[in-house]
């Protein structure tokens, strides 16, 4: 069959999850799931898959069908066993776009997606994702989420040409700003974000790929308080460095560091 969209996910233990849509010649689409080498699965109709895994190792699967988003998570005792795909969206007279999602460390489901240019970003507090904020409205579209490793939404888009991203806590999101404003449209982006709130974007302009961060190169400042006085003189000093620094190397010029 005609093999496509492939989403992939890694354990922690090394082993590869996969789902992806198959489309048979004059069939609609199916959504498939393998679990390393294990054979793989049929989780339903279904096209355009995207894939969590919780903390436990289990799989949440979700997909677009007959234009409207659904959700099936993978039984904790069955592996490769999958719940009846349960409707997210619930409205089928309107398109929404493809699912992107991410999971909080903590077990707590995000899912993003477009609908008539609006962006809307819900969470499975409730149980159902009917739990829900506006992203971003009037022409936004191809949403790419990601949570940082403290538990940041991070969402990049696109519109009107642009690449918007916005980065904020699980419940509130600041506006979306542009990313960077050129005379060249950008669009399919995606989006990571590191430890220290640092903002990574993927993104295609004018048929190539480009990469941007916001993240400031280190800046070494150290302060001492008093830097004079009779010995013996104790000293505090203090790091006023910025950017992203992850390591202090400090030399006091009389042998010791």
């Amino acid at each position: 069959g005609d093999d496509r969209r492939p989403y992939l996910q890694i354990m922690e233990d090394g082993v590869p999850v996969t789902v992806w849509e198959n489309r048979p010649a004059e069939s609609p689409s199916r959504i498939w799931f393998r679990r390393g080498t294990r054979p793989p699965v049929d989780v339903g109709r279904g096209d355009h898959p995207a894939l969590v895994l919780d903390r436990w190792g289990r799989a949440h699967v979700f997909f677009l069908r007959d234009d409207d988003i659904f959700y099936s998570k993978e039984s904790s005792t069955q592996p490769g066993l999958f719940a009846h795909a349960a409707n997210v969206t619930q409205t089928p007279f309107i398109l929404e776009s493809a699912p992107t999602v991410g999971i909080h460390e903590k077990g707590r489901i995000f899912l993003c997606f477009e609908r008539q240019g609006t962006l809307f970003l819900a969470n499975d507090r409730t149980g159902d994702f009917s739990s829900t904020v506006v992203v971003a409205e009037g022409g936004a579209g191809k949403p790419a989420l990601v949570l940082s490793p403290n538990g940041a939404v991070g969402i990049a888009f696109e519109k009107a040409g642009d690449i918007y991203t916005t980065l904020g806590a699980t419940f509130f999101l600041p506006p979306a700003e542009p990313a960077f404003l050129t005379s060249e449209p950008e669009s399919q982006p995606s989006i990571a974000v590191d430890s220290f709130a640092n903002v990574f974007v993927g993104f295609q302009r004018g048929g190539a790929l480009y990469y941007a961060t916001n993240a400031g190169i280190p800046q070494a400042d150290f302060e001492a308080d008093p830097l004079k006085g009779e010995a013996p003189l104790t000293v505090s000093f203090l790091d006023r460095s910025t950017g992203g620094v992850t390591g202090w190397s400090w030399d006091f010029g009389d042998g010791t560091s």
